[in-house]
Protein backbone atom coordinates (compact mmCIF):
# COMPACT_ATOMS: atom_id res chain seq x y z
CA UNK A 1 0.00 0.00 0.00
CA UNK A 2 0.68 3.72 -0.55
CA UNK A 3 1.15 3.91 3.37
CA UNK A 4 3.69 1.20 3.60
CA UNK A 5 5.49 2.97 0.93
CA UNK A 6 5.69 6.26 2.95
CA UNK A 7 6.61 4.67 6.03
CA UNK A 8 9.36 2.31 4.21
CA UNK A 9 10.74 5.00 3.13
CA UNK A 10 10.87 7.58 5.94
CA UNK A 11 12.56 4.76 7.35
CA UNK A 12 15.53 4.23 4.85
CA UNK A 13 16.19 7.33 4.89
CA UNK A 14 15.94 8.45 8.39
CA UNK A 15 18.93 4.99 8.55
CA UNK A 16 20.95 7.00 5.75
CA UNK A 17 20.69 10.05 8.09
CA UNK A 18 22.00 7.99 10.91
CA UNK A 19 25.31 6.90 9.01
CA UNK A 20 25.97 10.20 7.55
CA UNK A 21 25.95 11.42 11.43
CA UNK A 22 27.72 8.41 12.51
CA UNK A 23 30.69 9.48 9.97
CA UNK A 24 30.45 12.95 10.98
CA UNK A 25 28.95 14.06 7.57
CA UNK A 26 26.47 16.77 8.94
CA UNK A 27 25.93 18.52 5.73
CA UNK A 28 24.50 14.96 4.08
CA UNK A 29 22.84 14.18 7.66
CA UNK A 30 20.81 17.66 7.00
CA UNK A 31 19.93 16.91 3.80
CA UNK A 32 18.58 13.24 4.48
CA UNK A 33 16.91 14.78 7.60
CA UNK A 34 15.12 17.75 5.66
CA UNK A 35 13.87 14.96 3.21
CA UNK A 36 12.69 12.57 5.63
CA UNK A 37 10.65 16.15 6.94
CA UNK A 38 9.10 16.53 3.59
CA UNK A 39 8.18 13.00 3.67
CA UNK A 40 6.34 13.40 6.45
CA UNK A 41 4.76 16.40 6.13
CA UNK A 42 3.57 14.82 2.79
CA UNK A 43 1.84 11.97 5.17
CA UNK A 44 0.13 14.49 7.06
CA UNK A 45 -1.52 16.28 4.32
CA UNK A 46 -2.48 12.75 2.42
CA UNK A 47 -3.88 11.38 6.02
CA UNK A 48 -2.83 8.61 4.52
CA UNK A 49 -1.37 7.00 7.81
CA UNK A 50 -3.43 4.81 9.98
CA UNK A 51 -1.89 6.97 13.09
CA UNK A 52 -1.36 10.86 11.79
CA UNK A 53 -0.19 11.21 14.73
CA UNK A 54 3.07 9.06 14.30
CA UNK A 55 3.47 11.63 11.08
CA UNK A 56 3.38 14.48 13.19
CA UNK A 57 5.45 12.79 16.07
CA UNK A 58 7.91 12.05 13.09
CA UNK A 59 8.15 15.90 12.37
CA UNK A 60 8.81 16.62 15.81
CA UNK A 61 11.51 14.78 16.31
CA UNK A 62 13.03 15.09 12.69
CA UNK A 63 13.11 19.02 13.77
CA UNK A 64 14.96 17.84 16.82
CA UNK A 65 17.22 16.25 15.18
CA UNK A 66 18.30 18.47 12.71
CA UNK A 67 18.44 21.29 15.60
CA UNK A 68 21.31 18.65 17.09
CA UNK A 69 22.87 18.44 13.66
CA UNK A 70 22.65 22.58 13.53
CA UNK A 71 24.42 22.67 17.04
CA UNK A 72 27.03 20.65 15.97
CA UNK A 73 27.86 22.43 13.30
CA UNK A 74 27.61 25.65 15.57
CA UNK A 75 25.17 27.52 14.09
CA UNK A 76 23.58 27.90 16.84
CA UNK A 77 20.69 30.23 15.79
CA UNK A 78 19.00 27.67 13.20
CA UNK A 79 19.46 25.26 15.94
CA UNK A 80 17.70 27.08 18.20
CA UNK A 81 15.14 27.63 15.44
CA UNK A 82 14.51 24.15 14.97
CA UNK A 83 14.39 22.94 18.85
CA UNK A 84 11.68 25.75 19.01
CA UNK A 85 9.55 24.37 16.01
CA UNK A 86 9.74 20.73 17.32
CA UNK A 87 9.21 21.79 20.57
CA UNK A 88 5.58 23.19 18.94
CA UNK A 89 4.81 19.91 17.37
CA UNK A 90 5.69 17.47 20.47
CA UNK A 91 3.22 20.45 22.58
CA UNK A 92 0.81 20.11 19.98
CA UNK A 93 1.23 16.47 19.81
CA UNK A 94 0.95 15.48 23.59
CA UNK A 95 -2.55 17.42 23.65
CA UNK A 96 -3.73 14.56 21.01
CA UNK A 97 -1.28 11.99 21.94
CA UNK A 98 -2.67 8.32 21.36
CA UNK A 99 -2.48 7.19 25.26
CA UNK A 100 -0.77 8.01 28.14
CA UNK A 101 1.93 6.15 27.94
CA UNK A 102 2.64 8.29 24.82
CA UNK A 103 2.30 11.23 26.23
CA UNK A 104 5.01 10.64 29.17
CA UNK A 105 7.22 9.67 26.82
CA UNK A 106 6.80 12.77 24.84
CA UNK A 107 6.51 15.14 28.18
CA UNK A 108 10.11 13.30 28.61
CA UNK A 109 11.10 14.23 25.75
CA UNK A 110 9.88 17.71 25.76
CA UNK A 111 11.72 18.16 29.05
CA UNK A 112 15.21 17.10 27.67
CA UNK A 113 14.49 19.38 24.37
CA UNK A 114 14.17 22.49 27.23
CA UNK A 115 17.14 21.87 28.63
CA UNK A 116 18.73 21.76 24.94
CA UNK A 117 17.58 24.76 24.16
CA UNK A 118 18.56 26.50 27.27
CA UNK A 119 22.05 24.90 26.90
CA UNK A 120 22.30 26.24 22.90
CA UNK A 121 20.95 30.04 23.78
CA UNK A 122 23.88 30.23 26.39
CA UNK A 123 25.66 29.14 23.41
CA UNK A 124 24.72 32.31 21.80
CA UNK A 125 25.61 34.54 24.61
CA UNK A 126 29.55 33.43 25.05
Amino acid sequence: SKDNNNINEIAAVNALAENYYRSNDYRNAMSSLQKVLRLHHQGQLQQTTIYPSNDSLGVAQTLYALGILNAKMNDYESAIVFFREALHEYYSNSSNALSDCDNDYVNEVIKELERELQATEMQLLK
